[in-house]
């Protein structure tokens, strides 16, 4: 019997050895954070740091739906492609962090959901004054 290289990988079959004879396993199949560019990740790291004194830099790890950050996404979408057509680089760089961030609101959600580790505290999305939450 002939066992494909996802089969091995399974039965932990495959492994790297180094030029120094150290023994890792193969990486096949995983996830692989070295793909996102750590510039990138800190950019968006930079717009949830400037944001932390609205409602708290986590404060989307409470959850947002994807559908309330949507017009959000566009504005800032909108907005990187008028600095970007007016070669407005501080400006492009603002926007592109922040349209990012608010992907990663609605990304974060759709995650939690999935999870089952979302839980509505509130009956419905409501406006409420600012001097009774800050």
């Amino acid at each position: 019997m002939e066992l494909n290289k996802e089969e091995l990988i399974e039965l932990g079959f495959l492994l790297r050895r180094f030029p120094s004879g150290a023994i890792r396993s193969d990486d096949t199949g995983r996830i692989r954070p070295d793909y996102i560019s750590p510039y990138a990740l800190n950019e968006i790291s930079q717009h949830f740091t400037d944001a932390k004194n609205d409602f708290g830099a986590t404060n989307y790890f409470k959850g947002i739906k994807p559908s309330d950050v949507l017009a959000s996404i566009q504005r800032h979408y909108l907005d990187l492609h008028i600095s970007i057509l007016e070669n407005q680089s501080e400006v492009t760089r603002k926007e592109l962090r922040a349209l990012a961030a608010n992907c990663i609101m609605a990304l974060h959600q759709i995650v939690i959901e999935e999870r089952g580790l979302y839980k509505e505290p509130y009956e419905k999305t409501e406006l409420v004054n600012s001097k009774d939450i800050l």
